[in-house]
């Protein structure tokens, strides 16, 4: 048969099975089969991938697009970030204390003709109002995913625009959850009452530093919730995912649960296994913020052990600010990680620290597909799975530059910094979004992912 799509002489990391030397074939959007390397049968399209990897498509779990009046357009300028990052799918965030079926749509109607890869939501699942509507998120929106966050008091809830943290609302929220089988409750761990004493006290230094910021929001006040979280999670039979971790602490609970047979995975952002308050550059002011050198080690190691699933950007898009990053306590949270976001991944850890190819594809793409009930239709290289792959240079270095990141953010955390191990061609279902660093797709080309079986819509 004639295929759409062959990919020649690379050698594909397949998860499960290894770096495997095959031509791929794609059909329809998805692969239609790995083929003997030396096999070349007829196709439309043929893709040499000399000297090249192909692995599976980046899968970023946690963005912030259009939250708290940011602009509807990131669906396109991050989207393209995220191409050229090798990310084909992204996660975002629908927060409301309200109902969340006209913000819903309302992201659908901005999303549907600007996103250059595909995306789903992870739904808000703090307070009464969004309990009851579990099953009706699940059921009409193709929802599988909640997000609970424990650091929310009353001036912080105003703030977003959602309900104030309940421990015996989680404890309530657990046990829905528990009850629907294919279902994740996504938490953010960390004592806001901690943080709230900690960072007045820190806000009277007169430094001006990332270290304070640590300070202010210290490393005990996310080992607490997670360890809190973790024991309601075991108790309750709850599944949950911990965002953006980033204390040796959290790990040990994360473990000590496990073993007990408790359900939980988690996600590390690039700042926390890259980033030390000593070495960043810029301020970040995301909760969690940048730690020191013995929680970044921590991260590293358990990223290298298995004990941490995935990778994810916190990736909020920013915009035109960086003259306004100077003093940490107003820098607010601009965090523009995904033009990087594999090849942090491969410079910093495969590269230097000895993380094999098929572990890197497990934590950039298989493990948040199975986190977030996408596999196998995402996050491997098997026949009828799509067909999202990244070629990649692993010999390729480059040096950060925020002009070359098609995002809206006009700065990177990493300016100046030469990484090594780049994507150079993305394909989403089958069809090259970008290209030798350019986007070469058009907006719209991107889906929504229902995740319960269902057809989108």
């Amino acid at each position: 048969m004639a295929y759409d799509t062959l990919i020649v002489e690379g050698k594909a990391v397949v998860p499960g099975q290894g770096v495997v030397e095959a031509a791929i074939a794609i059909q329809a959007g998805r692969i239609a089969a790995l083929l003997d390397p030396q096999d070349r049968p007829a196709a439309s399209e043929v893709i040499s991938a000399r000297g090249l990897y192909v692995f599976p498509g980046g899968i970023e779990p946690h963005t912030h697009i259009g939250w708290m009046g940011r602009s509807m357009d990131h669906y396109r300028t991050e989207t393209r970030a995220a191409a050229v990052g090798g990310v084909t799918t992204i996660f975002n965030y629908l927060l409301s204390k309200d109902p969340l079926d006209d913000l819903y749509q309302k992201h659908r109607a901005e999303a549907d003709s600007r996103v250059h890869v595909d995306y789903s939501f992870h739904f808000d699942g703090m307070g009464a109002t969004q309990l009851a509507r579990l099953d009706h998120y699940r059921r009409d929106y193709g929802a599988s995913s909640f997000k609970y966050f424990t650091n929310v008091g009353d001036l912080d809830a105003e703030r977003r625009g959602t309900a104030k943290a309940d421990d015996a609302m989680l404890v309530d929220l657990m046990n829905a959850i528990a009850r629907l089988p294919g279902t994740v409750l996504e938490v953010h761990v960390e004592n806001q009452a901690i943080c709230d004493e900690f960072e007045a006290r820190a806000q009277k230094s007169d430094r001006n530093d990332q270290a304070l910021y640590n300070e202010g929001r210290p490393p005990l006040a996310e080992g607490e919730a997670a360890w809190r979280s973790c024991y309601l999670a075991y108790k309750t039979g709850c599944p949950i995912h911990l965002a953006h971790i980033s204390t040796a602490d959290t790990l040990d609970a994360m473990r000590h649960f496990r073993a007990r047979g408790a359900r939980i995975s988690a996600e590390v952002s690039h700042t926390h296994f890259t980033l030390t308050y000593d070495t960043a550059k810029q301020f970040t002011l995301k909760a969690p913020p940048i730690r020191g050198p013995e929680d970044k080690e921590a991260m590293v190691a358990g990223m290298l052990d298995g004990t941490i699933d995935c990778i994810a950007a916190d990736h909020t898009a920013p915009g035109k600010i960086r003259a306004q990053r100077k003093n940490i306590w107003s820098a607010g949270h601009p965090h523009p990680v995904l033009p990087h976001w594999l090849p942090l991944l491969f410079s910093e850890i495969v590269h230097k620290r000895g993380m094999s190819l098929v572990r890197a594809a497990e934590i950039s793409s298989t493990n948040a597909a199975r986190i977030f009930h996408l596999y196998p239709r995402k996050g491997t290289i098997l026949p009828g799975s799509d067909a999202d792959l990244v070629l990649v240079d692993m010999e390729k270095e480059q040096t950060v530059d925020p002009d070359n990141m098609e995002s809206d953010a006009d700065f990177a955390l990493w300016e100046g910094w030469t990484l090594k191990g780049w994507p150079v061609r993305t394909l989403l279902r089958g069809r090259t979004v970008m290209l030798d660093g350019k986007i070469v797709g058009e907006p719209g080309w991107g889906q929504y992912l229902r995740r319960d079986g269902a057809p989108a819509g």
